[in-house]
Order: C-alpha cells, then sequence, then structure tokens
C-alpha cells in the first residue's frame, strides 16, 4: 500500500515523502513453439492427445516440460513445470518471482522432439517467447523450417531420450512400424495416433542430418 516516510537528519532537516510497498508476484512465461512431425501445415499442431485417444480437446496438442536454466551455471534448474500445449502452440507457465531478473535459458523437453534451449533471455515478470519466428530463437538455431519464416523442433529422438537422433531411436521406430503401434507412443512423431511410414520418414530423414539437441553444457 502507500505509506509516509519520514525522514531527519541530526541538524533537524527532514524530508516527507509517499512511497507505494508492492509485492512481487510471480513471472509469467508464455511460450509459442511447434514439433516438426506435428506440424498441422497451417501455422499449428495437430490433437495428438485426441488422436492416441488420452485426450478429448481438439485444440490441445501434447505435454510439454520447461526448465529455466541459469546463463552462469546452465546445470543450475532455477524453475521448473510441465503443462499442455495447445494446437496453436502456446503454452503458459508460472514460475517463482525469485527467478525475475535473472539471466538464462528456456529449455524445452517433449516426448519425440530434441530437447530444444532458446537463446539467453532475462527473465521478466510477465514474459514472452517465441520459438517459431526464427532458427535463432534457439539456441545454435537448432531448429527446422517447417514453411517459409516458420521454424519447429527437430523430432525424433523417440527412446532414450539421449538428445540425438540416432539408430537406436530407429531400431524402436522399426520396431513399432512392423507391430501397427497404435496409441499414446514416443514413436508417433506425427500425432495421429498410429506409429507408420510417415513417422519413419522423418526420423531416417534427421538421423541421415545427425541432428542433435545443442545447449551451453
Amino acid at each position: 500500500g502507500l505509506y509516509q516516510v519520514y525522514i531527519q537528519d541530526v541538524n533537524s532537516c527532514f524530508y516527507i515523502d509517499t512511497v507505494e510497498v508492492t509485492t512481487i508476484s510471480d513471472m509469467t512465461l508464455n511460450l509459442t513453439m511447434l514439433m516438426e512431425g506435428m506440424y498441422d501445415g497451417v501455422g499449428g499442431l495437430v490433437p495428438a492427445l485426441l488422436n492416441s485417444v488420452v485426450g478429448i480437446d481438439p485444440l490441445e496438442c501434447d505435454t510439454v516440460y520447461v526448465e529455466l536454466r541459469d546463463q552462469t551455471s546452465p546445470s543450475t534448474v532455477l524453475a521448473s513445470g510441465s503443462g499442455v500445449l495447445s494446437t496453436s502452440g502456446q503454452i503458459s507457465f508460472t514460475f517463482p518471482a525469485s527467478v525475475i531478473g535473472a539471466n538464462g535459458y528456456i529449455a524445452v523437453f517433449h516426448r519425440n522432439a530434441v530437447q530444444t534451449w532458446s537463446d539467453v533471455v532475462t527473465f521478466s515478470a510477465t514474459m514472452n517467447y517465441d520459438f517459431t519466428t526464427a532458427a535463432t530463437q534457439a539456441y545454435f538455431s537448432n531448429q527446422i523450417e517447417v514453411a517459409s519464416g516458420v521454424w519447429a523442433f527437430y523430432s525424433g529422438d523417440i527412446a532414450p531420450q539421449d538428445e540425438v537422433v540416432d539408430f537406436i531411436d530407429q531400431i524402436v521406430m522399426d520396431n513399432d512400424v512392423f507391430n501397427f503401434a497404435f496409441g499414446y507412443n514416443a514413436t508417433d512423431i506425427t500425432g495421429d495416433g498410429a506409429t507408420d511410414f510417415l513417422d519413419q520418414i522423418i526420423l531416417d530423414n534427421n538421423v541421415f542430418n545427425f541432428v542433435g539437441s545443442y545447449h551451453p553444457f
């Protein structure tokens, strides 16, 4: 609230002022991101949860996990949280006010995407960050252009998630394709509820191009 402040020195000189005392609220982080495999071709994402029969909302894509990492010591997690990414590619998080003013990175994790970090940012009370506008929005420009001027996280790091899309992921993918796997599986890169050749094409291409994660440590 508002308070009257009275200051007097040893010579009886004084100063009076009105100050406002406020409480710093939590940090709000609004993110926009896209996944290569789940990109719907028109600027958004497919309803992967609905397609896999684990969700009922046609406006929800999939669950993502986010960590705020310290710039000086990137292995230090300042705050973290998970939520459901909308088909518009947007998601919001609430983090403790203690992170406000710190410099660091936004690290995003998804069940079949390559771990992707932001460029260095200063965390503010209300912060908007859009990965989709340029490759450079991700650390080391580690994104793929899915449409002209539209960027997305690489897909294909499925099991184990070792930050590299490689032959180990291919083995898991080939097995699920062979067994006609349906449902909520990491191998369903396209988010259509089935593991098939469409998922295989994306993964094989990223294996060929040595796709992996890039971050400061």
